[in-house]
């Protein structure tokens, strides 16, 4: 594993913490019925578990099902910059318009086509040419807390007929819900690995407004202007609404671009990368919940909500795309 980790992050690299390597050689331990739940904080190298066995020799490939289309396209690129085979499965390619896509070392695959007949089909195949060695559900905490995607993700269960093992991942699973989850995903004897998801470089504020017309936003936009004066460097921003039109009007507000479902595939990509990568004239983007989870930009140290967030765990989740790297401190 050492020799994998190096090959992913360069000479010096070490694992982040001892539950980050507790957990990945409980993944590799497993046998083809087993399932594993790794409960690590948000930044904590949980891309790690999946990305490391596609560099190993003799592992097969992987699949990595994901919530957020958003998460998809960060999870394709970051795995291929980092030297992963990695590929990402579209619904499109076994129809015959761009033929089966072929056996890469990791997979990454939307929660929303695994149990498709054509996904199915070619998950079969990996399987019978003894290629699939695991599947791993990442962000595997939305099976129980996003309405919006409950009913698909909770038919994740008809993995388990691959028989191969089963990595459900996560920041957030709190330890009351824990056997909740287990029933819910019948992963009743499940390994589980959880470390402390405390970040202990947030640093949080609440400011209270007065009830009046457009309070909330206009308020919200002489904090972002407080907050971008700190700025320097390729440092950034994220504020988070509760709806998109919200999200529309604090964006057009302050002049930077925004992101919502309602958005087609491309112009989302095109909106994340031009903020991540500084094309823009704002270090802010607007957004809703689908930039919440699991995208790891460099530079984020800063998080705004105008309003309160949905629950608990959202609240997490989206301060948790903030100080993801060595000395940055994010303010919520």
């Amino acid at each position: 594993m050492a020799d994998g980790l190096r090959k992913l992050l360069g000479p010096k690299a070490t694992w982040r913490s001892d539950k980050q390597a507790e957990s990945m050689r409980s993944i590799m331990a497993l046998k083809a019925d087993q399932t594993a739940i790794n409960v690590l904080p948000t930044g904590a190298g949980k891309s790690i578990l999946f990305m490391l066995p596609a560099v190993m020799q003799d592992t097969g490939t992987s699949i990595v099902v994901v919530p957020f289309v958003a998460l998809m396209d960060d999870l394709v690129t970051r795995a291929t910059d980092m030297g992963v085979d990695c590929i990402r499965y579209r619904s499109s390619m076994s129809s015959g318009r761009e033929g089966m896509p072929r056996a890469a070392r990791l997979i990454v695959v939307s929660a929303d086509i695994v149990s498709s007949a054509e996904f199915s089909g070619y998950v079969d195949g990996l399987s019978c040419t003894g290629l699939l060695q695991r599947i791993f559900v990442d962000e595997c905490h939305t099976v129980i807390m996003d309405i919006g995607y409950r009913a698909k993700l909770g038919e994740l269960v008809g993995l388990r007929r691959f028989g191969c093992p089963l990595v459900l991942l996560t920041a957030t699973l709190p330890v009351v819900l824990e056997d909740w989850f287990r029933s819910e995903m019948l992963a009743k004897s499940a390994i589980i690995v959880r470390d402390r998801t405390v970040k202990l470089n947030c640093r949080y504020e609440v400011q209270q407004v007065k009830p009046g017309r457009n309070a909330v936003e206009n308020h919200t936009v002489e904090v972002i202007k407080q907050l971008d004066q700190d700025m320097t460097g390729c440092q950034k921003g994220v504020i988070y609404c509760r709806s998109k039109s919200q999200c529309e009007a604090i964006a057009d507000e302050i002049g930077c671009g925004f992101h919502h479902s309602s958005m087609s595939e491309q112009d989302r990509h095109e909106a994340r990368t031009t903020w991540a990568e500084g094309r823009n004239t704002s270090r802010w983007i607007a957004a809703t919940t689908g930039l919440g989870t699991g995208i790891d930009i460099e530079g984020i140290v800063a998080v705004v909500h105008m309003e309160k967030p949905y629950g608990l765990v959202d609240f997490v989740q989206q301060i948790g795309r903030g100080g993801r790297r060595a000395g940055e401190v994010v303010r919520s």
